[in-house]
């Protein structure tokens, strides 16, 4: 009987769909961890973190683990777009920004 109450449990959890938002404010950032090509992480002052996905993969945003984007309005969102830090003044790809999930 608990197995299957831990189990309906799981799949409950499982299939409640996770937290999304459009938007985090830029003053609300705390910093940023790069995944890979696709995948960054932003951890806000109020310690939660959000995952966005982008769009397309960004070349070489996995292998410079850096990025620099300009924001509108103080807030940063999925419309948005982020620029890879390339060493020695190369212009990095330009990439859109995803839904920011918790």
């Amino acid at each position: 009987m608990l197995i299957s109450l831990v189990l309906v449990g799981a799949l409950a959890a499982a299939e409640t769909p996770a937290a999304t938002r459009d938007c985090l404010s830029t003053h609300a950032l705390r910093s940023t961890a790069v995944l890979d090509d696709q995948t960054i992480l932003f951890q806000l002052r109020d310690g939660s973190v959000w995952k966005n996905t982008l769009d397309f993969s960004c070349p070489t945003l996995g292998f410079h683990e850096s990025f620099s984007y300009e924001s509108h309005g103080m807030q940063l969102c999925d419309l948005d777009t982020i620029k890879v830090f390339e060493p020695y003044g190369i212009s990095g790809a330009t990439c859109g920004l995803g839904k920011f999930e918790r």
